[in-house]
């Protein structure tokens, strides 16, 4: 059996997939362009700095939210570093807002 995943590790993914959503509202209530890039930064890593490929359109607080539901769930019982989860949620939104149809 795989060994339960630590409490802090699920508040961790919680707040750092949260962080990002909300940085990705910010940039779209700014004003900005459709489309666009989103800067991120890891802040649990070395100060890294990671970019999320906005789609053509404006994409809903409802969908990003559906998105980090999704991504939480899948990752639940991963046991992965901190400072991974910033990097792997983008990797995650890039995928998704690119196969967008």
């Amino acid at each position: 059996m795989k060994p339960a995943v630590g409490t802090n590790f699920l508040q961790e993914l919680d707040k750092n997939t949260t962080m990002v959503v909300n940085e990705i509202v910010q940039y779209q209530n700014l004003g900005n362009p459709v489309g666009g890039e989103v800067l991120v930064r890891n802040v649990n890593g070395k100060g890294e700095q990671y970019h999320i490929m906005m789609p053509a359109h404006s994409v809903s607080i409802a969908q990003l939210q559906r998105m980090r539901r999704t991504y939480v769930s899948l990752n639940r019982m991963r046991n992965v570093e901190s400072g991974r989860i910033v990097p792997l949620f983008i990797e995650y939104l890039n995928h998704a807002f690119e196969h967008e149809s």
